[in-house]
C-alpha cells in the first residue's frame, strides 16, 4: 500500500469540487479517497490536491551511485557496485521504467466496467483500464487520463485502493485506484497499437474472470484468489467495490 499524509488545507480562495475526501478503513483494505481543489476565481489553474500520494520504497532500491548502463523506450538498466558478505563485490543490476496506474470502473448498477484489449504480438486479455504515467504528469492525473482516453468516462471519485512494487528486480510501482460516480462525456481515444472494447459485468462475473489466464490484474490477484475462498473477504471486496 501507498502511504499518504495530510497537506495543508488553504485559503477561502479555494473550493473542493470533483473528489470527496475519506478516509475508509475495511478489514479487507484502507482506501484513501482524494480531495481536489479547484481555484474559483482560476478554475484552470493546476489542482492542488488535500493529500499526497507517495510511491512507496522498493525493497531493493536504486542506489544514488548506480550508472545507467541502457536507456530504453520503456525500460532503462542501472547497475553498482555492491558489498558482498566476504568482503568482494559483485556488479548488481536493476531495471527502472515507468509507475503505471490501473482503474476499476464501477458504474452506477454497480457493474464493473472492465476493458478487453488486444495489442500487437500480445493475447486478447481481459482487465482494467490502465497504463503508464507520462513524465508531465502525477499519479491521480494519469488515472483520470487513462479513465478517459480507454472508456470516455469521467469520475466524481477516485479511491486509491493499492500502491506496490511488483517486483524487486524493476523499480516499477502500480497505482490501483476505484473510479466512482461515472458520466460518459466523451467516445474512447485509443493508441494505434490498441483494440479496446469494453466489457461491463456483475462482481460475481468479475471474480470469475479473474480466475482465466486472459486476466491481466496480476497486481490484485492474491486479493482476489483470498476472496473466492474466505467469505468475510469477499464480503469486505463486494463493499470496496460497491457504487457511489
Amino acid at each position: 500500500m501507498g502511504g499518504a499524509k495530510q497537506a495543508n488545507f488553504f485559503a477561502c480562495v479555494w473550493e473542493a469540487k470533483s473528489f470527496c475526501l475519506f478516509l475508509k478503513s475495511f478489514a479487507f483494505e484502507k482506501c484513501k479517497r482524494y480531495t481536489v481543489l479547484v481555484r474559483k476565481d482560476y478554475p484552470s489553474s493546476p489542482p492542488i490536491y488535500l493529500m499526497e500520494i507517495e510511491k512507496p520504497q522498493s525493497n531493493q532500491p536504486i542506489p544514488p551511485n548506480a550508472k545507467k548502463v541502457f536507456e530504453g523506450v520503456i525500460f532503462d538498466v542501472y547497475q553498482w557496485e555492491q558489498d558482498m558478505y566476504d568482503g568482494t563485490k559483485a556488479t548488481f543490476e536493476k531495471l527502472k521504467r515507468p509507475d503505471t496506474v490501473v482503474i476499476f470502473p464501477i458504474l452506477d448498477n454497480g457493474d464493473i466496467l472492465l476493458i478487453e484489449e488486444e495489442q500487437p504480438g500480445l493475447a486478447l486479455s481481459v482487465g482494467a483500464p490502465c497504463g503508464r504515467i507520462e513524465k508531465d504528469e502525477d499519479v491521480l492525473q494519469a488515472a483520470k487520463r487513462e479513465l478517459l482516453e480507454e472508456t470516455g468516462y469521467e469520475a466524481k471519485e477516485f479511491i486509491l485502493w493499492k500502491a506496490c512494487h511488483v517486483t524487486n528486480k524493476i523499480d516499477w510501482v502500480v497505482y490501483t485506484f476505484f473510479a466512482k460516480g461515472l458520466t460518459k462525456v466523451a467516445d474512447q481515444k485509443l493508441d494505434n497499437g490498441e483494440r479496446i472494447s469494453l466489457k461491463p459485468m456483475s462482481f460475481d462475473e468479475f471474480l470469475k474472470i479473474a480466475q482465466g489466464a486472459r486476466f491481466s490484474g496480476q497486481e490484485i490477484l492474491v486479493d482476489l484468489l483470498k476472496a473466492q475462498i474466505d467469505p468475510s473477504e469477499k464480503s469486505d471486496l463486494r463493499e470496496l467495490f460497491k457504487p457511489l
